[in-house]
């Protein structure tokens, strides 16, 4: 259906999140008129507390410089090779600053589509690398920090501050498109015709926020491996976290973990019928942690008796007194990108996984830079607290997504099976309540979820994880074509794709022929599990 949403991400990948920062600009000859529609923007009305402080036409090559803003991981984007009219917003609801830029192809080169890209991480800037790719798909782009300004990790910018809280959870995606829409339409002189958002982690989350509460903002949404309930997500990186900074005897080092991914592939590998150094069905294998026990003394090939019992824990979850899920389980195959094994502390300055977990509780729940999550807290206590006081702004649970469909919307989802951060049983148990709400038939109209096995937190891990559910969600809302298999390439560090494998819509996986390279995706089918 033509008009009113959209968004664009890139193919599986999360893209690193960039800051605002100056841009070489350029008015070549020949491009006057649309120099002046883009300086013409400057003086839009967007309403009330919104105000456009730049609007530049950008002639490529140019070069953009990114602040880093305390993450130390900033990366200049590649280069754009089509010029654009850079429009940089800032708006300020409530007590809020809210920053978005929105990147516009000159008219020659405008696809008619909008993009919304959806960074990763916890935002505080902009992904002009976003930005930039969308420029040379031909894609008017949108992109905003989800409404505070700080390090990819940094979660303190949360306490005292609960309007930007909201600006966060649900706010600032909804008034940067609805803006961003605004600018394009202005400079086109006409509205997109379709609307996309793509993205995962914290863009797929948004995707989320998108199809349940912003549903007449995209035509087709692409949620990849989205926190839907951030408040639980957290809580269940902070009970694992906890057991290995409170228990020494279940702590397990880093050595040990080549050790540990090598026994769960030999016990988990072959399960689906082929062995190819990729688990797939990861939940249907129970990993016996019994046969990984030291036999002599303690080593880097085996385990002790509580790093076997700790292990066992990340994989069946965490439970409540009244015998509640508390935490999620992960799954076998993830050992090698899990950031809490070994852990020692749960202070700010460990891994990124540490650092945040430590900064939900401090800045988000209780609000106090000096709360050490390590030595205060009372996980299921903390975790109700915090849901009573953030669900509001950080849960997107409901399954009922039957305005995205009267609003003609498409929704793919995609997990990473091996996702390290985030637990694919609560991905997959989503999907299962979307269907037990609406019904296989109406969930089929305009829903798919895949799985991708092995594949790690957006990308990584030892499965194919470079794939485009873009295209798909496009062809759907656009001719009509329902999802079937996706192809996931693996690539080697040269850049050269070494396997692919088809992602089948959830329940179906990928089956193997019986003939042919177990390296080649024409080699599989897509069909039902055991």
């Amino acid at each position: 259906m033509p008009n009113k949403r959209v968004s664009l991400y890139l193919a599986g990948l999360t893209l690193a999140a960039g800051a605002v920062g100056p841009v070489q600009a350029a008015t070549p000859s020949g491009q006057d008129g649309e120099a002046g529609r883009c300086a013409a923007l400057k003086n839009i009305n967007l309403g009330p507390d919104i105000s456009v402080t730049s609007a530049t036409l950008v002639q490529a090559p140019f070069k953009i410089t990114e602040p880093d803003y305390g993450s130390g991981e900033v990366k200049p984007p590649p280069p754009t090779t089509k010029p654009f009219c850079r429009v940089e917003v800032l708006a300020k609801p409530d007590q809020s600053e809210i920053y978005y830029e929105a990147w516009l192809p000159v008219r020659a080169n405008w696809n008619g589509r909008f993009y919304g890209v959806g960074a990763g991480g916890f935002g505080g800037a902009i992904s002009l690398s976003g930005l930039s790719k969308a420029m040379d798909q031909g894609y008017a782009a949108m992109a905003t920090d989800y409404g505070h300004r700080s390090a990819p990790a940094s979660l303190m910018w949360a306490a005292g501050q609960p309007q930007k809280v909201a600006d966060f959870g649900y706010r600032a995606v909804h008034v940067s498109t609805t803006g961003a829409k605004r600018i394009a339409a202005s400079f086109y002189g006409k509205q997109p015709d379709y609307s996309y958002w793509n993205g995962c982690s914290r863009g797929g989350s948004m995707g989320m926020v998108n199809a349940q509460r912003w549903y007449e903002d995209y035509d087709g949404i692409v949620s990849g491996n989205a926190a839907r309930d951030w408040v639980r997500g957290l809580t269940s990186g902070s009970a694992y976290i906890l057991r290995q900074v409170r228990d020494p005897a279940a702590r397990i080092p880093p050595a040990k973990i080549p050790f540990i991914h090598a026994a769960v592939l030999q016990q988990c590998d072959a399960r689906d019928g082929l062995k190819d150094g990729l688990i797939s069905q990861a939940d249907q294998c129970k990993v016996d942690t019994k046969k990984l026990l030291c036999t002599g003394g303690d080593r880097d090939d085996c385990l002790t008796k509580g790093q076997a019992s700790a292990l066992d824990e990340i994989y069946t979850g965490v439970r409540k007194k009244n015998g509640d899920r508390l935490a999620d389980p992960f799954m076998p195959g993830a050992e090698q990108e899990l950031m809490f094994l070994g852990a020692t502390s749960f202070a700010p300055g460990g891994s990124w996984g540490t650092s945040a977990n430590a900064e939900f509780w401090s800045g988000f729940v209780y609000e106090d830079p000096a709360y050490d999550p390590g030595k205060s807290l009372e996980l299921e206590e903390g975790y109700d607290y915090a849901m009573k006081k953030l669900s509001w702004a950080l849960s997107h649970q409901n399954p009922d997504l039957s305005s995205l469909k009267r609003a003609g919307g498409k929704l793919i989802m995609y997990m990473g099976e091996a996702d390290p951060l985030l637990s694919p049983v609560a991905a997959t148990e989503y999907y299962q309540d979307v269907v037990r709400t609406m019904g296989q038939t109406s969930a089929d109209e305009f829903v798919r979820y895949y799985v991708a096995p092995g594949v790690g937190h957006c990308s990584g891990g030892d499965g194919p994880d470079v794939f485009n559910m873009l295209k798909p969600v496009q062809d759907w809302v656009e001719k009509g074509i329902a999802p079937a298999e996706v192809i996931a390439s693996k690539l080697n560090k040269q850049g050269q794709v070494v396997r692919t494998r088809p992602l089948c819509p959830f329940p179906q996986i990928a089956r193997y022929d019986g003939k042919g390279s177990i390296d080649d995706a024409a080699s599989f089918s897509c069909g039902s599990p055991d």
